[in-house]
């Protein structure tokens, strides 16, 4: 599970998810979440607090192949 704390249009925002539902959006400076079938959440790296994941999902990455 992962911890991601952004900023929307409603003020900060937290929610819990699983980690592997973290990902590059390939746009350039944001991040996609899957929160559920079909809906995702962009959220610009400028608008993001953290993302923590816990011991045991290991290291999440960010690199464009």
């Amino acid at each position: 599970m992962a911890k991601l704390v952004y900023d929307g249009p409603d003020g900060t925002n937290e929610r819990e998810i699983d980690a592997d539902a973290i990902a590059d959006s390939g746009r350039g400076g944001d991040i996609r979440v899957n929160l559920e079938e079909d809906r995702y959440l962009h959220t610009p790296y400028t608008g993001l607090y953290w993302i923590r994941t816990s011991e045991d999902e290991e290291k999440m990455h960010y690199s464009h192949v």
